[in-house]
């Protein structure tokens, strides 16, 4: 007997504008994670380089668990895609409950900038069933 693991996306959307300070935060736009899932893909998409002074430091939350490492305002340039996680063979980060996609920022900007700056986020993950 074997899993019988089919692949799924999910996605979540952030605008700096509604950002408040560090800590967990609201995002205009999210899908929750299942629990048990194995993440091994989340992409974020910049659509404007993020024009705010200070230090912006953040990470992809969902399902209960970090999905990703800090991820650093000066990889937020305009037009990019960050994969912050690859495809397999990349070990996956397994779910520990049925929670959102969110954002953890650790070091906040001083000024949010152009209120425009807006991240898309997919994760991809694989779920599971006996066969």
């Amino acid at each position: 007997m074997g899993l019988n693991l089919k692949k799924y996306y999910a996605g979540a959307t952030a605008k700096f504008s509604d950002f408040d300070g560090t800590g967990a935060q609201t995002l205009a736009t999210t899908t929750k994670l299942p629990e048990n899932a194995i993440v091994n893909e989340v992409s974020i998409y910049c659509q404007q380089a993020i024009t705010s002074s200070g230090a912006l430091e953040m990470k992809v939350t969902g399902g209960g668990v970090d999905l990703t490492t800090a991820i650093a305002k000066a990889s937020l340039l305009d037009e990019a895609v960050v994969t912050a996680m690859g495809t397999l063979p990349v070990a996956g980060v397994k779910t520990t409950s049925a929670a959102d996609i969110g954002l953890h920022v650790t070091h906040a900007v001083s000024d949010p900038g152009n209120t425009a700056d807006m991240l898309q986020i997919r994760v991809g993950y694989f779920l599971g069933t006996a066969e």
